[in-house]
């Protein structure tokens, strides 16, 4: 998404392959780095949530403190529930109009419901997100994520 909101027609490339045989992921979590050009890393969700709405709504409030024009990545890990061996995906968020927008990342899809589609997935407590829209892009790091169409 923050790949094609900055003028690249781009897609994400396929999840890599472990050698157990299952699907691997990109591990933006601990490489952001990797991606973009910063010392910065994601930010954790610090106040502890009393349940999923109370994660959205703090996660909400602190991505609409950045301000119109702003966009970035949110990665959460699923609950045990509904990955017992682990896992997680990344989502993108953008500020337009006064809104926060949740939209996943690979096909640009908004979500109606983040509460339902995302939220109520991801475990309270392994919730990051990062601004990206004033970080400059590392173009061989992204090159493992995205690919020209």
């Amino acid at each position: 998404f923050d790949m094609r909101e900055r003028g690249f027609d781009t897609e994400a490339n396929p999840s890599p392959i472990k050698k157990d045989g299952t699907v691997g992921g990109f591990d933006i979590l601990h490489s952001f780095q990797k991606y973009y050009k910063t010392d910065r890393t994601l930010d954790y969700l610090i106040s502890d949530p009393k349940d999923d709405r109370d994660a959205l709504e703090k996660v909400s409030k602190e991505l609409l403190r950045h301000g119109e024009g702003s966009r970035g990545i949110l990665f959460g890990q699923y609950k045990p529930s509904l990955r017992p061996k682990g896992g997680g995906h990344c989502i993108a968020w953008k500020v337009m109009n006064g809104q926060l927008y949740f939209i996943e990342s690979q096909n640009g899809t908004v979500y109606d419901d983040p509460y339902t589609y995302v939220f109520s997935r991801f475990r309270r407590d392994m919730i990051n997100f990062a601004r990206t829209d004033d970080l400059e892009i590392n173009p061989e790091g992204m090159k493992n994520l995205v690919r020209n169409k």
